[in-house]
């Protein structure tokens, strides 16, 4: 298949490996909005795979770790930038631009580390770009 100028709709973690080696330039998983994208996906585990861990820091890692997710929930917001002035959310003119997507849970584990949660829901700006 010519994937020239295509977009490919599915889950990061399931499509890019079919695609064929090096031949991929750029990757967009998800708009420059972290956490504040339910795309309606299951959770998955992240950094489950501690292969590129140097192996002095693999003893302090449990492999197959039988993770231990400590749960938080979190109430999603959407902005319509197109009608905030510069993201100020403090003023109550702009708030009713603010649309509620109700809640997301997702979690650390305790002993590793795995980020267990979905795409797009993302509680740190460091695990969108990750």
């Amino acid at each position: 298949m010519d994937y020239i100028n295509q977009i490919i709709l599915g889950h990061a973690l399931n499509v890019l490996p079919q695609l064929p080696a090096e031949s991929v330039s750029c990757v967009t998983c998800s708009p420059p909005y972290w956490s504040l994208r339910d795309y309606g996906v299951e959770p998955v585990i992240w950094d489950e795979d501690k292969e590129f861990y140097s192996e002095s820091l693999k003893k302090f890692i449990p492999m197959n770790c039988k993770h231990d997710f400590g749960e938080y929930s979190s109430k999603l917001l959407h902005e319509n930038r197109q009608n905030l002035d510069g993201g100020t959310l403090g003023n109550p003119q702009y708030r009713k631009n603010l649309h509620g997507f109700g809640s997301a849970k997702a979690g650390f584990c305790s002993k590793c580390g795995a980020w267990r949660g979905s795409l797009g829901l993302e509680p740190t700006f460091e695990l969108y770009i990750k």
